[in-house]
């Protein structure tokens, strides 16, 4: 895990005695510094994974879900031969329906129970 340096404040530079500006000698002039994570930090990390799990499976269920809209609907265009104002509008409202499914169900998983149950 990476933590700003304190010896710079982040900015990667200090001054020495005679108010020469110079690199940091203890991040070496990034600013940030690595340090062990504890136990209790890579447990709630894990906490927090586990909570993003339905938004990784809506996320793929949307994906899954459009290429099969795009599957039908490319054979159905070959079938059926639509006007450009028909396949404008199927687009539209076919995006609108899966998207719009996603958000509402981003935001059902998010408020439901206690609502601690997704952090984006």
């Amino acid at each position: 895990m990476e933590t700003t340096c304190e010896a710079c404040s982040g900015t990667g530079k200090v001054r020495d005695s005679s108010g020469h500006i110079d690199i940091c000698p203890s991040c070496l002039g990034l600013g940030t510094i690595k340090v062990e994570e504890t136990e209790e930090q890579k447990r709630e990390f894990a906490k927090r994974l586990k909570t993003r799990k339905p938004l990784v499976t809506a996320t793929y269920i949307l994906v899954i879900a459009m290429l099969l809209y795009y599957l039908i609907f490319i054979l159905s265009d070959f079938t059926y031969h639509f006007s450009l104002t028909a396949f404008i509008i199927i687009l539209i409202v076919g995006h609108s329906v899966s998207v719009g499914g996603y958000i509402l169900y981003v935001l059902w998983i998010s408020f439901r129970g206690s609502g601690n149950n997704l952090s984006i």
